[in-house]
């Protein structure tokens, strides 16, 4: 579900003045460099945690895109599935994730975060 109130969120891709995108180059070199300049370093901190992760990275970026709405859908989906889930297909869940975030298709990427998350809780039972 797409929302539009994204005004309130920092964007961490400024803060580091990167483009927005899934794959980055040299963040820790410029997380380095920005710390040794910086005064506000709860929000460097911040914003190097989010974007160093990929998985967090691609939640971020759907956020940013707009979505961040949970889908209870796919929850009742993964539910469904839970008796069968194994550790490749959490795997294949979170390749997802990153091939759409790649390609900068936030609905799809969003749907695969949920999923991804949704496995992971029924996996690790």
């Amino acid at each position: 579900m797409k929302q539009t109130y994204m005004a309130d969120l920092i964007n961490h891709f400024k803060i580091f003045g990167i483009e927005e995108k899934f794959n980055i180059e040299n963040l820790d070199e410029t997380y380095y460099a920005l710390y040794s300049l910086n005064h506000n370093l709860d929000g460097l901190n911040t914003a190097y945690k989010i974007l160093k992760d990929p998985l967090t990275r691609a939640t971020y970026l759907c956020t940013l895109n707009g979505y961040d709405q949970k889908d209870n859908m796919i929850a009742k989906e993964v539910f469904k599935q839970s008796v069968d889930i194994s550790s490749q297909q959490v795997d294949q869940a979170l390749a997802s994730v990153f091939e759409h975030a790649e390609r900068g298709e936030w609905q799809q990427a969003w749907y695969w975060v949920q999923k991804h998350s949704y496995m992971k809780q029924f996996f690790n039972r």
